[in-house]
């Protein structure tokens, strides 16, 4: 079993790969520009 995702599909992806009985890949793109506010609340950040 095998995916391509974006953003707002890793839950369904990750649910359906658990529950498919065989190895699951998901493969999902990012954008290295952007990040979370968690991430930019850090103090490397500031």
């Amino acid at each position: 079993m095998g995916a391509a995702i974006t953003g707002g599909q890793i839950r369904p992806a990750l649910d359906k790969g658990g529950g498919s009985g065989v190895r699951a890949l998901v493969g999902m793109a990012i954008d290295r520009e952007k990040y979370s506010s968690g991430t930019m609340n850090q103090a490397m950040y500031k």
